[in-house]
């Protein structure tokens, strides 16, 4: 009797694993098939449709694979909105980082600040990658999102030198100059006078001169409206020696 019910557990599984080697066999050839498209998009399309529908774990790492190729094919090919839909696409069925990454590196090689500040804030908050924030701190400058710019460059600044950053921090110094945040708007100036020893690429030096002048009155500014008087002689003098000719 016991032989007989352990004769009948046994006997579907050959029936059973036919067919899951048939399923597997038919999934295979689907890939290769998508494999032999030659259009990004449409391979990307087809690789989402096999994601969607199930793909056996034996394939999964070469679907995803192949679909980031994809995407990465799209970038090159300057093709940004296909990288977009397509890493949406992909987001909504696997809720994983790699197409918002893929999203971000196309969003950076656009230039395009929405899209950069859409795709890497949920990389940031995933992974606080100190790059990231300097990309952000510069599309949130670029959008005017004053509140956001202030939160990213304030990590840049703790992680990148200043003269990789003064940018920012120069547009720090007026944002608490306009607020009359006389304190942190000299700490900051004085950030960039003391890191600053030659003209920043992509700056004239006329362009700099008037950023010294700007930065140096700054700094006696804010002396002078926290009632520091000896300081703020002394800063004024400063500000005097460079431009003696000024009212």
């Amino acid at each position: 009797m016991i032989a007989t019910l352990m004769l009948l557990l046994v006997l579907p599984f050959p029936a059973l694993q036919s067919e899951a080697e048939e399923a597997y066999r038919q999934q295979y050839q689907e890939y290769n098939r998508i494999g032999e498209l030659t259009d990004p998009a449409a391979q990307a399309e087809r690789y989402l449709a096999f994601l969607e529908m199930g793909v056996d774990e034996q394939l999964l790492g070469s679907v995803l694979q192949g679909l980031q190729g994809d995407l990465q094919a799209l970038t090159q090919a300057q093709n940004y909105d296909a990288v977009y839909g397509l890493a949406d696409q992909w987001f909504e069925l696997r809720n994983e980082l790699t197409p918002i990454a893929l999203a971000l590196e196309a969003a950076m090689a656009s230039g395009n600040s929405e899209s950069i500040v859409n795709y890497g804030e949920p990389f940031y908050q995933d992974q606080p990658v100190p790059q990231v924030a300097l990309v952000l701190a510069q599309s949130y400058s670029q959008l005017g999102n004053a509140a956001k710019m202030r939160e990213y460059t304030e990590i840049a600044l703790e992680n990148f030198p200043i003269e990789q950053t003064w940018g920012l921090a120069y547009e720090l110094v007026g944002q608490d100059e306009a607020a009359e945040n006389w304190s942190a708007a000299a700490t900051m100036a004085k950030r960039i006078q003391d890191g600053i020893g030659a003209v920043p690429e992509g700056v004239s030096a006329s362009q700099w001169d008037e950023i010294g002048l700007y930065l140096q009155t700054t700094v006696a500014g804010a002396a002078y409206e926290s009632g520091q008087w000896q300081e703020a002689i002394t800063e004024y003098r400063s500000l005097l020696a460079m431009a003696p000719r000024s009212d």
